[in-house]
């Protein structure tokens, strides 16, 4: 796998003033980047705006075409009801091709299965999308499916 630049440190995962400042972006490759979101996170629209601005500085700047998200969920503690205004925003629609969730293992990844069709639950129930600024969204239990769907150049949405 190609590393195109340079990643987070993991102390960028760390807490500041309560809000965790971004995920960690593992790798890059065919313009599917890798992220892994902190252990017990809690879900807001903080996080996903810090997260969007540290990809927006660290891919964007260095490549034209949206990347896919594969993202490595490590345990959710909560979803904010803000997160779910901003996933839907023009301004985080437009900065990804699909987004490919990878629950953990054992008891949290029902939780995380359960917050990501909360916050996705019309844009899931819409199979394709209807609106075109929405990405396609997977939810897998292994990395390996969720890689395949992403490589597959998605068009629809796809639960596991």
């Amino acid at each position: 796998m190609s590393n195109n630049f340079d990643y987070s440190d993991p102390q960028d995962t760390k807490e500041v003033n309560g809000v965790h400042r971004c995920a960690s972006i593992i790798e890059s490759h065919n313009q599917i980047l890798y992220v892994k979101f902190p252990y017990n996170v809690e879900l807001c629209e903080d996080f996903f705006t810090a997260n969007d601005q540290h990809i927006s500085s660290e891919y964007h700047q260095h490549h034209a075409k949206s990347p896919q998200l594969l993202v490595m969920l490590d345990g959710i503690a909560d979803w904010s009801s803000d997160s779910r205004a901003y996933l839907k925003s023009k301004k985080h629609q437009g900065m990804y091709s699909a987004i490919a969730y990878v629950l953990s293992t054992g008891n949290m990844s029902v939780l995380e299965k359960h917050y990501l069709e909360l916050v996705y639950a019309n844009q899931l129930q819409n199979n394709p999308p209807k609106l075109s600024l929405r990405y396609p969204i997977g939810i897998f239990q292994n990395k390996k499916d969720a890689l395949h769907w992403l490589e597959s150049s998605p068009r629809r949405n796809e639960i596991s």
